[in-house]
């Protein structure tokens, strides 16, 4: 007789987000910029959106990849996320935007992984690290803009 195996998406997810720090998995993607062959992640600086996209795509929780924050936020409103006031484990989390050293304004996007803790692409080390959630112990306040919370991990978190 078969067995009925059924994973525990929510288990599986949290361990994906967490063993991904220090991964150099989502440091570069390649395309094809005016036919020439580009790394549009520019070595990890530009990977918070690829990073989350990708954990969240393999655990079939959106449905594609994306490298912008903007691209990812509508991704998720369309795939069951839902937004929050108070972050639970597990929630995605969009910070506002901020200047950088080059010039660029940009919006960033992680996992809050409890304790007041998020996890994210580090532009400065180019992977993924765990931080205060809203960046305070390393000296760089970052107010969330939105938290997201999926519908299927309502379980999980009762």
């Amino acid at each position: 007789m078969a067995q009925k195996v059924e994973l525990n998406r929510f288990k599986n997810y949290m361990l994906m987000v967490n063993r991904s720090v220090g991964s150099e998995l989502f440091r570069n993607l390649y395309a094809s910029v005016d036919g020439e062959e580009t790394d549009i992640l520019r070595d990890g600086i530009l990977s918070c959106a690829y990073f989350v996209s990708s954990v969240l795509f393999h655990c079939k929780l959106i449905d594609d990849l994306h490298t912008t924050v903007r691209g990812l936020e509508a991704n998720l409103q369309r795939s069951g996320w839902k937004k929050i006031e108070e972050p639970k484990v597990g929630s995605v989390l969009i910070w506002e935007p901020t200047e950088f050293p080059d010039g660029g304004i940009r919006r960033h996007a992680g996992f809050y992984i409890g304790d007041a803790e998020a996890i994210s692409n580090r532009t400065d080390q180019r992977v993924p690290k765990v931080h205060s959630m809203n960046f305070e112990t390393e000296g760089k306040y970052r107010a969330t803009e939105a938290i997201y919370w999926h519908e299927n991990f309502d379980e999980a978190d009762s």
